[in-house]
């Protein structure tokens, strides 16, 4: 996840739409859902399993201008979100 504090980004879609990104903005939020869907629990107690190749985007995302940002890896979507095995 990217968090934009300065500067402007585009974030492309594989038709070509383009969604201007700026100050506040976020892109990547999928990767949020996706860490709390993986550390679902089922009724009987076991673990939603997720496919193991992890979340690929559909978009890309280019800089316009400078861009001061910062971002949040799985890793750290994990630490916060994610259910560890013991």
């Amino acid at each position: 996840m990217v968090f934009i504090v300065r500067g402007e980004m585009e974030s492309i879609g594989e038709d070509g739409s383009i969604l201007p990104l700026s100050e506040g903005d976020v892109c990547g939020e999928e990767l949020l859902t996706w860490c709390l869907e993986r550390s679902s629990v089922n009724p009987d107690g076991t673990r939603i399993r997720m496919p193991s190749k992890g979340l690929l985007s559909n978009r890309n995302v280019r800089c316009v201008t400078n861009v001061e940002a910062f971002s949040l890896s799985v890793a750290d979507l994990e630490d916060v979100t994610c259910s560890r095995d013991s």
